[in-house]
């Protein structure tokens, strides 16, 4: 079933050359695929498209692409790809009018979601880890500093663990994922776990190329206790 914005039709520029894709992989206890109920379904996909909603106002924030973008033009549509096994797409719907279309060559226009939407996906990506790194271990020895960015000397953060690659992502989003409505998103975006047939999730990034990552999320009490309302460790 292809489901778009919470309806149920085509998936809206699934096959545009600009739409980013990542997929999602749940397991049950014993590592077998388990499918995600729907209302956490429809949770987890409503979190994950508020939270690169403001990942695209960041990066709106910090690109001048002159091509008359809005967050509200962000498109997300998924796709059931068997049990346990979904797609997702994250484009920009094209809003602009006939005249400014006329004088925009498509590649341009290309070229400038391309951007956007790359550097929100690489901001929902730290993101996500960073918010791993808080709840999905004991955060022992966890570093939060400001780092320099195209806005500023402070204009990015950076979140690390001994051992883990460290996450950078905008200031600006990361303060609002911190923020009371941040926290109850992010939680959203998590609500998979909560699904007592669900003991793990794996989030495969840029599937099929050299930068393939897989982001394995575990059920476990810690994280439990933060979908529920407990202040995370970062």
């Amino acid at each position: 079933m292809a489901r778009s914005d919470g309806e149920s039709r085509v998936l809206l520029r699934a096959g545009s050359r600009t739409a980013w894709c990542a997929r999602i992989r749940s397991y049950g206890p014993n590592g077998e695929p388990a499918a995600i109920p729907e209302q956490e379904l429809h949770d987890s996909f409503g979190g994950v498209r508020e939270v690169f909603r403001h990942g695209l106002i960041a990066a709106l924030g910090t690109n001048e692409t002159g091509q008359d973008v809005g967050s509200e033009d962000l498109a997300v549509s998924y796709l059931d790809m068997g049990l346990g096994d979904y797609a997702l797409w994250f484009d920009i719907r094209d809003r602009r009018s006939r005249a400014a279309r006329w004088l925009s060559p498509k590649v341009t226009w290309e070229a400038a979601v391309e951007l956007l939407i790359g550097e929100a996906s690489r901001d929902i990506v730290a993101l996500l880890r960073a918010t791993a790194m808080g709840v999905f271990s004991n955060a022992e020895g966890l570093m939060i500093r400001p780092v320099p960015g195209p806005d500023g000397m402070q204009s990015r953060v950076e979140i690390s663990l001994p051992g883990q690659p460290a996450a950078r992502l905008d200031s600006t989003l990361w303060d609002w994922s911190r923020s009371p409505q941040g926290l109850e998103t992010v939680r959203e975006m998590f609500a998979a776990l909560r699904a007592s047939e669900v003991a793990y999730v794996e989030v495969i990034l840029y599937a099929g190329s050299p930068q393939e990552k897989t982001i394995r999320l575990d059920a476990t009490p810690g994280v439990l206790n933060f979908i529920q309302g407990a202040e995370p460790g970062v």
